[in-house]
């Protein structure tokens, strides 16, 4: 079985920013779509290993660690 990792290592440029767009942009609908009320509601995240709220997870997982992503791929397509 190819790991997400090296499958993601074989992508080209266009690919990888085919993916970006496609993704950025559904989650972007996804968050924006969201309420108050539902930004609010917490539940387990066990990758942070506590209770976060939804808007927590956005922060931390779409925008913090995402923009690690891309420094990572600024870096390698330099």
């Amino acid at each position: 079985m190819v790991s997400p990792r090296e499958k993601n290592a074989r992508c080209s440029r266009p690919d990888v920013a085919e993916r970006l767009t496609t993704f950025g942009s559904a989650a972007s609908l996804f968050v924006r779509g969201l309420t108050d009320d539902e930004l609010s509601r917490s539940a387990r995240f066990e990758p942070a290993g506590a209770d976060l709220t939804a808007e927590q997870v956005i922060q931390t997982v779409l925008i913090h660690h995402v923009q690690e992503h891309f420094d990572s791929i600024r870096t390698v397509t330099a």
